[in-house]
């Protein structure tokens, strides 16, 4: 009996080793139907404000889904309306806000009506005074990442803020990026538009570009 311990050990180990990892179908089909995303940001800037309305898509296949047709309206505590239009790109609504509606220290709310007259509406929330930016400034840190001896070197960003008790504490920020790009050589050749090479004398005047995105990604804070 001893000399065949080591045999099912073995024989157990082989099957485990053999065995293979089934991939997982979220299935979202099935519950997503009947929903739609509604993204959007109102402010008191006096700019175009605009409500992004889409079905959801399947992580599977993920694509942009416009929900036309529906009726959008910007209600505030004191039963003034105002009306979002569809842009020419399906799915977005917009409409600009003047400082006389959007007023702080009153509430909102965004309503929703789809075509076929399902009707949705988000709670009403007040406008809060924005608090002054006081500085911005950077550090040069060093930190570690997953794999051992491979740390990270990057900027982090602070930005302090002049607020009292009126000012809200909760913030979002909106951030855009400019990277500077340096050429390795002078130019002296390229292609033109009917596929020629051309061939110049060295030219440094595009040595230096510059090019500006924005952020993406969605930073919050809260005081």
């Amino acid at each position: 009996m001893p000399i065949n311990k080591p045999y099912h050990f073995v024989l157990i180990l082989c099957v485990a080793l053999s065995s293979c990892i089934e991939r997982f179908y979220f299935g979202a089909e099935e519950y997503i139907d009947d929903k739609i995303v509604i993204d959007g940001l109102i402010t008191n800037d006096g700019n175009l404000q605009e409500v992004v309305i889409s079905r959801p898509s399947s992580p599977e296949a993920p694509k942009f889904i416009p929900e036309r047709g529906c009726l959008v309206t910007i209600e505030d505590d004191r039963k003034n309306i105002i009306s979002m239009a569809e842009s020419e790109n399906p799915g977005h609504y917009q409409v600009v806000i003047s400082s006389d509606f959007l007023k702080v220290g009153s509430s909102y709310r965004l309503v929703v009506k789809t075509a076929k007259g399902v009707p949705y509406a988000s709670s009403f929330e007040k406008v809060m005074p924005c608090p002054e930016v006081d500085s911005v400034y950077y550090e040069d840190q060093i930190r570690p990442t997953s794999e051992i001896g491979n740390d990270e070197r990057g900027i982090r960003f602070f930005v302090d803020f002049k607020a009292d008790e009126s000012m809200g504490r909760l913030y979002r920020l909106q951030l855009e990026e400019t990277w500077e790009y340096h050429s390795t050589w002078s130019i002296n050749r390229f292609i033109d538009e009917n596929d020629n090479l051309q061939i110049i004398p060295e030219d440094f005047s595009n040595y230096v570009c510059y090019k500006t995105d924005p952020i993406y990604d969605i930073y919050t804070l809260s005081t």
